[in-house]
């Protein structure tokens, strides 16, 4: 049955195809050369043979008369002068079998002489040939026969008158022997044909399916991941070209294998490098968020500081009014003035502390604000790694998918893994450009938080200054109540000072609270930024961890190959 399924050996492939055919040519041949034998035997040697008999009979004949054939139907001294003759010429021609002469006496088919033998005039049934000629009249021939005594072809020549037939048996036994010698040869011959071209096709094929069969060997080592065993070759036909490919392309994949290897690794560590950084910087980023959070906070507590300085700025305009209509009652008032003097001192002071919070508080934030500009100048570093990294993943990976290419159906898996690597590196370039794009905003906006936060100062410094000239001027206002009886003149004077300062004053406030609830804005902006970095690290941490575990899954799928 292992010999019939005959697709499932290359060798029995090549056995088949040439023996099949051999077989077919070698059976036409001998067909055309049997029946080409035979014939020249039938149309030939029996030819020569027939005519060989013809001579004979003409001879015979030509001996016994027809009046002896006669006589010795009744005499016996005339059969066996007959009988003689039929001797004698028997001896004389060689393969001669028989000279006989056969009648019908009354109606019986009897033998009148046989050669060598007495049967004078006992029955013998005529044969068809013998009949034939007795009835036709005429010289008819049999096929080649065989009976007691012997294979052999005969003649036979009627005597009409007397009623009986001359024949001649010769020997025809060397025209079987020649059929039977052309059949055996015919068979030995193809016999020995099917023999060589069997062993022809079986060396042949075994010589051609033996490095195939070594060649299949290897492949299957390498379809299980060992590239360690080199394949010699010492043919220069196709298949040994064959076998130098396959053997070219282990050692390129086995290159291919290391130079991934080395790569996963390298990748598996920047990708910890990366995540460790990442976590770093997450963990930076939500402290900016928070100081971020905290400095918004306090710029709106500095707002609602700002509008209560506003409030009594107003209060302040205000009571300078009502000091300045009723100056023509100052005198009666002094008392109280001074009294109110004292309370718009004591004011004036809280203002000037609340200001000089508010300086710190704006100090505290430009050293925020630096400080973020400086992580946003690490977190662009670290870009720019990651943006190198994935770079160098896309080369590898371009790089695999070209020698997977090259390997054919072995380097299918590779091909997948390589465009999964690929993928991933342009998702992160794709999610660096975005990283990019959102830390030049914040860059952009913590330079437009500084450059107003700087301006806020200043002009918190210009308040403080203004404030702490309103404590001079209620000083002045305090030493002229004290001295409001040296003149009503005097107070008015002041008065009039006091009301342009406190219209200055209010003016300044309402620029500070106008700048510092942009600077609230800004914060809040800032913070809101800060909030988008952050979730965009965050995502960044989950996509190199991602990474980390393909490239160990990497790992894992190239360990399987021994190089």
């Amino acid at each position: 049955m292992k010999l019939l399924r005959w697709n499932h050996s290359i060798g029995r492939q090549i056995s088949f195809a040439f023996v099949v055919p051999l077989l077919l040519l070698t059976l036409v041949f001998l067909g055309v050369l049997y029946q080409t034998t035979m014939s020249i035997v039938n149309d030939h040697v029996i030819t020569q043979f027939e005519q060989r008999l013809e001579l004979n009979m003409t001879n015979l004949t030509g001996t016994i008369p027809e009046e002896l054939v006669t006589a010795a139907l009744t005499d016996k001294s005339k059969y066996q002068e007959l009988l003689t003759k039929l001797n004698d010429f028997t001896k004389q021609n060689e393969g001669l079998q028989n000279a006989y002469v056969i009648a019908k006496v009354d109606g019986k088919d009897v033998v009148l002489a046989l050669s060598n033998d007495d049967m004078y005039l006992e029955e013998l049934a005529f044969t068809p040939e013998q009949n034939q000629a007795l009835d036709q009249n005429a010289q008819t021939v049999s096929e080649i026969y065989e009976d007691d005594w012997g294979v052999h072809k005969s003649l036979f020549m009627p005597y009409a008158s007397s009623n009986a037939v001359v024949g001649i048996d010769m020997d025809a036994s060397f025209v079987n022997n020649l059929k039977h010698y052309i059949l055996v040869l015919s068979v030995v011959f193809l016999v020995a044909a099917i023999i060589i071209g069997g062993a022809i096709a079986f060396i042949v094929g075994n010589r051609l399916s033996r490095p195939i069969i070594a060649l299949v060997k290897h492949t299957k080592l390498v379809a299980k991941g060992d590239l360690t065993t080199s394949m010699t070759n010492s043919r220069h036909d196709e298949i040994g070209q064959l076998a130098d490919s396959f053997e070219e392309m282990r050692q390129s994949l086995a290159g291919i294998i290391n130079s991934l290897h080395q790569d996963s690794i390298v990748l598996e560590n920047s990708s910890a490098t990366l995540q460790i950084a990442l976590t770093e910087l997450s963990a930076g980023s939500q402290q900016v968020v928070t100081a971020i959070t905290a400095e918004a906070q306090a710029a709106d507590d500095r707002s609602d500081h700002l509008e209560t300085v506003t409030k009594m700025v107003h209060s302040v305009t205000d009571s300078v009014t009502v000091v300045d209509k009723q100056v023509s009652e100052m005198a009666m008032l002094s008392e109280t003035a001074q009294s109110l003097s004292q309370q718009g001192n004591d004011q004036v002071q809280h203002i000037a502390t609340q200001m000089n919070e508010i300086q710190i508080y704006g100090a505290e934030t430009s050293s925020k604000l630096q400080r973020l500009d400086q992580r946003t100048k690490e977190i662009s570093n670290v870009i720019g790694i990651i943006r190198t990294i994935a770079s160098q993943i896309n080369m590898l990976s371009l790089n695999a998918t070209i020698e997977a290419a090259r390997a054919g159906e072995n380097g299918k898996g590779f091909a997948v893994v390589a465009q999964e690597i690929q993928k991933l590196a342009n998702q992160t370039n794709d999610s660096v450009a975005s990283i990019i794009e959102s830390v030049q905003v914040i860059t952009d906006e913590t330079v437009t938080v500084l450059e107003s936060n700087a301006k806020s100062s200043e002009e918190i410094e210009k308040g403080v200054a203004l404030i702490m000239e309103n404590g001079r001027l209620f000083e002045s206002i305090q030493a002229s109540v004290t001295s409001l009886a040296s003149g009503v003149t005097h107070i008015v004077e002041h008065t009039e000072g006091i009301a342009r300062s406190a219209a200055q004053t209010l003016s300044a406030v309402q620029e500070v609270t106008a700048i510092s609830i942009e600077s609230a804005a800004a914060q809040q902006e800032i913070s809101a930024t800060s909030q988008q970095q952050y979730s965009s690290i965050q995502q960044l941490d989950q996509m190199s961890g991602q990474i980390q575990e393909m490239a160990q899954e990497l790992g894992v799928l190239i360990k399987q190959f021994k190089v």
